[in-house]
């Protein structure tokens, strides 16, 4: 999706349509202090993972903070973080219309089980209407671009040497964002895989599209477009 679409569809947003970009950011490491030591450079530093979801709606954005022995990073780890997003956020709102952006570029976003998992939110009724749609790549800048590049600035002049230390640094880099730390053990993190798998079939071809859209009058049916737009629909 173009720039001149993105805000259009920020505009859009309502009492009842939710608006939402995701994204992992480039990873952070532990420890990480403004003049690098030479030596670290053979060493095997931490690596943290920041999940980050721009809620357009109010124009804020909560970053998901967990360090490699916690987890990966790949579609149960996407769903889980979403998941709770939604049921703290979007669903005590009383929100029925969910449109979702993502980075065309990443296979985590455009992957099976993340699209199978939108289908899920509408197939048990939790919306009505969800859109996951992505940007064209290199083309499009949006909310994370402002929001990843003021942590990796404030990160920067911070002495992080724990989890902690990151998990604080996030959380002030901005006012307008919330952090979420998820601990080794957290029940946050969910396998989603196999129930997926057992309800749907495998979606084939899913890179050549750019817009999917799910509606609860048709349970099951997925539309797949590209940006030219080529519809194809199918019933998983």
């Amino acid at each position: 999706m173009g720039r001149r679409e993105y805000k259009r569809e920020k505009a859009s947003c309502s009492s009842d349509h939710a608006v939402m970009v995701m994204d992992y950011s480039q990873s952070l490491i532990v420890p990480s202090v403004a003049n690098t030591p030479s030596q670290w450079y053979f060493c095997s530093l931490l690596s943290v993972s920041c999940f980050g979801i721009f809620y357009e709606n109010e124009g804020a954005q909560t970053n998901n903070l967990y360090d490699e022995s916690t987890s990966g990073k790949g579609s149960d780890q996407i769903n889980s973080m979403l998941a709770h997003f939604l049921k703290t956020n979007l669903v005590p709102s009383g929100k029925t219309r969910l449109t979702v952006y993502a980075d065309n570029g990443s296979g985590q976003n455009k992957n099976n089980y993340v699209i199978k998992f939108f289908l899920t939110l509408v197939d048990m009724g939790i919306f009505e209407h969800v859109e996951y749609k992505f940007f064209v790549k290199g083309h499009t800048k949006n909310s994370f671009d402002r929001d990843f590049g003021h942590i990796r600035k404030h990160i920067a002049t911070m002495e992080c040497w724990t989890m902690g230390h990151v998990v604080e640094a996030v959380n002030s880099a901005a006012k307008n964002s919330a952090t979420v730390h998820i601990p080794r053990g957290s029940d946050m993190l969910k396998l989603y895989k196999p129930v997926l798998t057992e309800i749907y079939n495998r979606l084939e071809g899913v890179q050549q599209f750019e817009i999917f859209s799910m509606d609860s009058s048709k349970p099951g049916l997925l539309h797949a477009r590209k940006k030219q737009g080529w519809t194809e629909k199918k019933k998983i």
